[in-house]
């Protein structure tokens, strides 16, 4: 159910580069030299820095996990301090790309590395603070979402939105930017909290039609940038989502809600693809309507093999 791949695929344009020696300078201090428990003062954190070239942003990235794989942690760590800065967009949430696999890096380090936990769970910390009080600072609430999930600090994002839902279990607005809201909605399917995913829209409805418009939006916006595969894989990723969203809003009662979904995302994709992702969501879900059996049966009619549907569908009902 995340949305921000549509928008990732667009490329954004760095930055000016920065000299080695400058960066060096202001960005890389020893461990040894600084206290890593504290962060950036607010005033520096939020404010946009010169960013890295990618070219010294690679050869940084790679050089940090050259001293992990030689146990030079502190070493590792001094690197990822200056990559996290070096790349601190504050324009654009998805670029540069190498920032997602910084973060993921940090959190592979963290749980063999004290000072690398200390010093990024303090960032958490800032970040955190920040982002409840600025609702539309995309860079922060992205950086917030994705660095909990590294570092296995998920209760954060679970903290926020029941902090923030509304009595029906929704998240009204901007009070969870949709850039982490994301990243909420996968913790609790992670967690198997269906019935809460299938109330944080209050309009499930519109979030289908939204989603099963996205494709040929992007694809009437920019016509030379994506590829046929690409558009392709778009449209298998909308249906997935609103298989999804039937789901889960068939777990949180919103029966007459889902059947409509339903029907938009077959009226709009009328194939055995849609009804393979509409079976599978339910069976993952735990939800089998009378839906579940009849489509399995048209899968069959056109050829499908539903051996592994059928079994499953045979293993929810004996539950």
């Amino acid at each position: 159910m995340r949305r921000r791949s549509h928008l990732a695929c667009v490329v954004a344009v760095l930055g000016a580069a920065l000299c080695a020696s400058a960066v060096g300078q202001s960005l890389h201090p020893k461990p040894s030299e600084v206290e890593w428990t504290q962060p950036s003062s607010p005033a520096e954190a939020h404010q946009q820095r010169p960013l890295g070239s990618p070219a010294e942003c690679d050869r940084r990235y790679k050089h940090a996990w050259e001293l992990i794989r030689a146990n030079d942690y502190d070493g590792a760590l001094e690197e990822f301090v200056w990559l996290w800065y070096a790349t601190d967009n504050k324009v654009s949430a998805f670029e540069p790309a190498i920032r997602t696999p910084i973060i993921q890096s940090i959190g592979r380090l963290a749980p063999y590395h004290q000072p690398t936990n200390l010093k990024f769970t303090a960032v958490l910390d800032e970040l955190e603070q920040y982002v409840r009080s600025h609702e539309k600072a995309y860079r922060e609430w992205t950086d917030w979402a994705d660095l909990s999930r590294a570092m296995g600090q998920e209760e954060r994002l679970i903290r926020l939105y029941e902090e923030r839902r509304e009595p029906d279990g929704s998240i009204k607005g901007f009070d969870i930017h949709p850039y982490a809201l994301d990243d909420v909605i996968e913790v609790l399917l992670e967690r198997g909290r269906f019935t809460d995913v299938g109330r944080i829209e209050a309009d499930i409805v519109g979030q289908a039609q939204l989603d099963l418009a996205m494709t040929d939006m992007m694809a009437a916006e920019a016509p030379d940038v994506f590829s046929t595969a690409d558009l392709e894989q778009s449209r298998h990723d909308d249906r997935q989502k609103v298989a999804l969203l039937y789901a889960v809003g068939l777990a949180a009662g919103r029966t007459a809600e889902s059947q409509q979904i339903a029907a938009l995302l077959l009226a709009k994709y009328d194939s055995v693809d849609s009804r393979r992702a509409l079976v599978e969501a339910c069976l993952r879900v735990g939800v089998t309507p009378d839906t579940v059996p009849r489509w399995i049966g048209e899968l069959k009619e056109h050829g499908e093999d539903v051996t592994d549907l059928t079994s499953a569908l045979a293993d929810a009902k004996s539950k």
